[in-house]
C-alpha cells in the first residue's frame, strides 16, 4: 500500500499539473492536489474519485506502456481502465482527499506470465542505461516471450517503453538517456509480453546500480 507522509516532513521532489513526486525514506511517492467536487457525495464515493483522479494522471504519464502491458483485459475495458484496476488497491486517500502511492506499487503491466528477470545500471559518462537479462530465463513463459523495459521520468513526467530480447536470447539491451531527462528521476520497470501480445507479465520495479 502506498503511505501518506504529513506535509513537514516531506522532501518535495517536483510538482507537475496536479501531482507532487516526492521522496522519503529512499523511496519515490506521487501524491495527487486535493480535489474540491461539486457535487456531493459519501467519503467513500469521495475517495474512489481522488485516487481514480490519481491513477488516471499516471495513465497519461504511461499510456503507451499501457497500450502494450495490459492485454489480458474485457473487450470493453480500456488499457487506461485496465492500469486504474490494477492499481487502485496501492492507493491511499487521506480524509483531505490526497490520494499517494509508492512508485514501487506501480504496475505498468499485469497479467499471468512470469516476470522477466531484469538488471539496469546506469553510466554517468555515455547517460546510459544498460539491461541485462538472465541467460536462457525462460521460466514460467515461452522461449519467444518479449521483454520490454519501462523507464519514468518524474520530473517531465514522460515514459517511454523500450523493446528488450526475447527470453531464450536474453543478453543485454540498452538505452541512452534524453537529453531533456534527469537520470536521478528515473524510475525503471520490466515485463514480459508473448509472441502473439496476448498475454503479459506482472511488471516488476527495478533498482537502478549507477556506475
Amino acid at each position: 500500500m502506498g503511505k501518506y507522509l504529513a506535509p513537514m516532513t516531506e522532501n518535495l521532489r517536483k510538482s507537475v499539473g496536479n501531482v507532487v513526486y516526492y521522496m522519503k525514506g529512499g523511496e519515490t511517492y506521487v501524491r495527487s492536489k486535493a480535489a474540491q467536487y461539486k457535487d456531493a457525495g459519501t467519503e467513500k464515493q469521495l475517495k474512489q474519485r481522488a485516487a481514480f483522479r490519481l491513477l488516471i494522471q499516471m495513465s497519461q504519464a504511461l499510456v503507451d506502456a499501457t497500450r502494450v502491458g495490459f492485454p489480458q483485459r474485457p473487450g470493453t475495458q480500456t488499457h487506461s481502465n485496465a492500469f486504474v484496476q490494477a492499481n487502485k488497491a496501492a492507493v491511499t486517500v487521506e480524509e483531505n482527499l490526497e490520494a499517494s502511492m509508492k512508485l514501487n506499487d506501480l504496475l505498468v503491466a499485469k497479467g499471468n506470465l512470469f516476470p522477466p528477470a531484469v538488471t539496469v545500471t546506469y553510466t554517468s559518462d555515455g547517460k546510459t542505461f544498460t539491461l541485462s537479462q538472465g541467460q536462457g530465463e525462460v521460466i514460467g513463459g515461452n522461449p519467444d516471450d518479449q521483454v520490454f523495459a519501462v523507464f519514468l521520468e518524474t520530473v517531465a513526467n514522460q515514459s517511454v517503453v523500450v523493446p528488450l530480447k526475447t527470453r531464450e536470447e536474453s543478453g543485454i539491451g540498452s538505452f541512452t538517456l534524453p537529453e531533456w531527462w534527469d537520470a536521478d528521476q528515473c524510475h525503471v520497470y520490466a515485463f514480459a509480453l508473448s509472441a502473439d501480445r496476448k498475454r503479459a507479465s506482472n511488471s516488476v520495479y527495478l533498482n537502478i546500480t549507477r556506475e
